[in-house]
């Protein structure tokens, strides 16, 4: 959709995008597919899609061949959705996706224009999940890009790094600037990439890893043996992620 077809949309539905709702859509139609491209889980498999608003990314999954289950928050868009597409390609799920999600059986695939304001919380409750998508592709903002893709000895170097980085081969594909979306965000934006690394620990391991490695970075000038009470003479953003994973393995009963 152009950015005047939204608007029109949204004076003749009576909506308009809530900035608590982090509702910002695409409006570049090369943009959406290029996104939807990145996407390589196969045809008939399960995939999901977090925040569809006005179903631009909706569109073109389900012009694959895709059924796709989408996450919406806002009954407005659920309705639209509902109306624009059959529920043999579509099916919604209103309700907050911090508590819907875990509802569903864990999907091979996910893509989605994030709501900024839940990133972060979103992708460790994913890397949670009883089984672990094959792959997501997410439009996130950009400085929250940089923290997953820090490396050891940097300031964005953190517990969710270290946690997601040994999950997931993590790349950024491109940033996006604020013109792209309606209304813009004050902030760049980043599609990723995200692949699981295989094999991949128990869903309890991977609890008990991230509470691990939160508390080794909870003070981050302090080293580990004062943190996690190991004898280790290093802080928390010196450690690399294959050996965050090690001292797990050998210091998880500590806890």
């Amino acid at each position: 959709m152009t950015l005047a077809q939204i608007k029109k949309f949204l004076e003749k539905k009576n909506l308009c995008p809530l900035k608590h709702l982090g509702q910002n859509f695409l409006i570049d139609e090369n943009i959406c597919l290029q996104i939807v491209s990145y996407l390589k889980t196969p045809i008939k498999e399960a995939v999901y899609e977090i925040g569809p608003g006005l179903g631009v990314l909706t569109e073109h999954l389900i012009n694959q061949g895709r059924k796709i289950t989408a996450f919406e928050l806002d009954m407005g868009y659920c309705r639209h959705l509902a109306n624009l597409f059959s529920r043999d390609q579509l099916t919604v799920v209103h309700g907050d996706v911090m508590n819907t999600l875990v509802e569903h059986p864990a999907p091979q695939g996910l893509i989605g224009n994030l709501p900024y304001n839940i990133t972060t919380p979103l992708l460790l409750e994913i890397g949670k999940f009883s089984d672990l998508p094959k792959e997501l592709v997410i439009t996130i903002q950009k400085e929250v890009g940089d923290r997953l893709l820090a490396c050891q000895n940097t300031k964005d170097y953190g517990a969710t790094t270290v946690f997601l980085q040994h999950l997931f081969r993590i790349t950024i594909k491109r940033t996006l600037t604020p013109d792209v979306f309606y209304p813009q965000p004050k902030v760049q934006s980043a599609i990723l990439r995200l692949e699981r690394k295989e094999p991949y620990p128990s869903q309890e391991q991977r609890s008990k890893f991230h509470h691990f490695v939160k508390i080794g970075f909870s003070q981050r000038r302090k080293k580990l043996r004062n943190t996690l009470n190991i004898p280790l003479d290093e802080r928390p953003q010196h450690i690399d992620v294959k050996d965050w994973w090690q001292l797990f393995l050998k210091y998880r009963s500590s806890l």
